[in-house]
């Protein structure tokens, strides 16, 4: 009994399950055959090698396109593809490098998505970078590199500066000479005294730090000028009594008429 029952089973299902899968495959087939019909799509090549250059309330983006002569032109994304703008493709048939700079863009970190595009609208597989937009928030909290002194010595103006700002490249001093002509001197962070001939107009300069937080920023940052007033130098007495000897391994043996205290005695 048991034997009759798979029998049917097997010549009854089967036959069934076999008619299913033809019908299902024949459907599919109807799917694509207007693919087919239409031919096979080349879809465009994606971009390559996004380099974003952040700014101040603006970022540039640029990027590579392999040789595609399909290639019509490029859209960039970005807020979740809330905003957009598109960018024409010329020189479709050559490696090229394409750029585009977004303008009035609010201060944050954002996810950029390109798509290359061909002339039926076909799009290509997304390429996507990470960048940043630096604003106000970002200026406001800089600070200025710690001028020690301004002092004016022997007819020189001479800055003394504290240690450098991290991502700080230098500071900048403007000042208006005797003759009325205005000067901008640019200090590097590796520059711990300044001095130059000369004295500003009434004693008095302005001074900022200037910022490049990313290599490849395309603005540089800066703190509001300060005044300063120059004060004349004053010779100071030295407490020698703090004053000892710094004997190196590789000196001779000091007498009495060659020891270096006799340099402050």
């Amino acid at each position: 009994m048991i034997s009759n029952q798979y029998k049917y089973l097997r010549y009854g299902i089967l036959p069934f399950l076999l008619c299913c899968i033809l019908c299902a495959c024949s459907k599919m087939d109807d799917s694509y055959r207007h693919l087919k019909e239409e031919g096979e799509i080349n879809y465009p090549a994606k971009a390559d090698t996004i380099i974003v250059y952040p700014g101040l309330n603006r970022v540039k983006l640029a990027w590579v396109l392999r040789p595609d002569p399909n290639i019509a032109k490029c859209r960039v994304y970005w807020n979740n593809r809330k905003d957009s703008v598109e960018v024409p493709v010329t020189n479709a048939g050559t490696k090229d490098t394409i750029s585009t700079i977004l303008e009035n863009m609010a201060e944050g970190s954002y996810i950029f998505t390109i798509y290359t595009y061909d002339a039926q609208n076909n799009v290509s597989v997304k390429a996507e970078a990470n960048g940043t937009v630096y604003g106000a928030s970002y200026v406001n909290v800089l600070t200025d590199r710690l001028l020690v002194s301004a002092l004016k010595v022997n007819g020189k103006t001479r800055l003394q500066w504290g240690d450098p700002v991290e991502t700080s490249i230098g500071a900048q001093v403007r000042y208006t000479d005797a003759g009325g002509t205005v000067h901008t001197v640019f200090i590097p962070s590796s520059e711990n005294i300044s001095k130059w001939e000369g004295y500003p107009a009434g004693d008095t300069l302005q001074y900022r730090t200037l910022y490049k937080p990313e290599a490849n920023v395309l603005d540089t940052f800066s703190t509001a000028y300060k005044g300063v007033s120059l004060q004349d130098a004053v010779p100071e007495l030295l407490n020698v009594s703090t004053f000892r000897d710094f004997i190196l391994p590789t000196d001779a043996a000091p007498s009495n008429g060659t020891k270096v205290s006799n340099l402050w005695n």
